[in-house]
């Protein structure tokens, strides 16, 4: 293993998660001599489950050849007596192709990483939300094992009924006091549904490489679930006041894959092509149904598609924000919202229902896509309003 002298002086590390608040940590990574995971501040446990941030860390990961991580005892005790509530800190302790060292630069364990790894495989979702947000990751390669709450076995995915099993604790904890339990059902039900179809896709896609073969090593995929208080469920600049705000429940599922772009074009993304192109694969891939049975668990349903998840988050008065390689979109159904792309009340197909179409994040009236910083993966998150019925 190369000394620790290799690295300039002038190199300084990126702080894990304080560092990632916005994509500027992905043009700091070259002058970064090591990720230094630790919580400086309480206000940075909000980030270690959020879905952007830990996209930016899986993608600064894959910037560096080889990485290293510094692990600070805070990041280490977080992880230890919480696993879920640390997303960032699960993803990286299972990293492969990376150094893992303490803070002062001394090799971290393998007897420590090993069990810390082993944690996340039977780690449950948990009402009791101490920390006010919970994750399941799973890491997939055969050496390191998956998340039982979400595998019955190696490579095969729960089914729909099973996930519910293991969300109802957590979306029955949200939803108690309301008073019609036919609709909480209904509410429940749908949004299972969603989470479903959306770490199905994950399933399906963000396990292979170009070459469609499966990826043994850091291939991480992760369902994060927290509790926020927003105003909109996408842009604001639609809304001339914007409204009061709103406490919801947010589950987003992020993976480490070849995102849309990639898994439709067998290639990487390059610079020279189009951002349209590059918008057009984010829909379609959200769009189609699965019809990959190989891949899928045995007696399940193919994946529901964009139009229901749209559906259902219609239903639930929700959002849906997506992020992939350059790209980033949205559909909201909050109250308030500016409601666009909707089928007429007199549509014979889906009358009342939302179009399968995505609006661009930053700027939806713009004919065209805004380009953001490059991204690896795919992060998914969803906004579901609370106490609502």
């Amino acid at each position: 293993m190369p000394p620790l002298q290799e690295f300039s002086s002038t190199l300084t590390p990126l702080r894990i998660p304080g560092d990632l608040r916005s994509d500027e940590a992905l043009t700091r990574v070259s002058a970064t001599s090591y990720f230094l995971l630790s919580i400086d501040h309480s206000d940075e446990m909000d980030l270690l489950n959020d879905p952007w941030t830990l996209q930016r860390f899986l993608s600064c990961l894959a910037l560096k050849t080889l990485p290293e991580c510094r692990w600070e005892e805070t990041a280490l005790d977080v992880l230890t007596r919480s696993p879920g509530a640390a997303a960032i800190f699960s993803c990286a302790i299972c990293f492969e192709n990376a150094r893992h060292r303490t803070a002062n630069g001394e090799a971290l364990s393998a007897q420590r990483r090993v069990a810390l790894q082993s944690a996340l495989t039977v780690h449950r979702l948990s009402p009791d939300w101490f920390e006010r947000s919970d994750s399941l990751v799973c890491f997939e390669s055969l050496t390191r094992g998956w998340n039982r709450a979400l595998y019955a076995s190696p490579n095969r995915l729960r089914t729909r009924s099973e996930l519910s099993a293991v969300l109802d604790p957590i979306l029955a904890s949200r939803v108690t006091g309301m008073p019609n339990e036919e609709l909480v059902l209904k509410w429940r039900d749908a949004l299972t549904s969603v989470v479903f179809e959306l770490f199905e896709n994950t399933q399906i896609h963000a396990r292979f490489g170009y070459d469609r073969r499966t990826l043994k090593a850091d291939v991480i995929r992760a369902i994060l679930v927290r509790t926020v208080v927003v105003q909109t469920g996408g842009n604001p600049v639609l809304q001339k006041k914007l409204g009061a705000a709103v406490e919801c429940l947010e589950i987003s599922v992020v993976d480490s894959g070849v995102g849309f772009f990639g898994s439709k074009h067998k290639r990487a993304l390059l610079a020279s092509d189009s951002l349209a192109e590059e918008w057009t694969c984010l829909r379609e891939c959200l769009d189609k149904h699965s019809e990959e049975a190989q891949h899928l668990p045995e007696g399940d349903p193919r994946g529901i598609g964009l139009y229901e998840v749209l559906r259902a988050l219609h239903f639930l008065r929700g959002a849906i924000q997506v992020r992939s390689g350059r790209t980033k979109a949205y559909r909201s159904f909050f109250t308030g919202d500016h409601q666009i792309q909707m089928e007429s009340r007199e549509s014979r197909t889906r009358p009342g229902m939302p179009k399968v179409r995505m609006l661009d994040f930053d700027n939806p009236v713009r004919p065209s896509p805004t380009e953001n910083t490059e991204v690896k993966g795919v992060a998914i998150r969803t906004l579901v309003p609370l106490g609502w019925l």
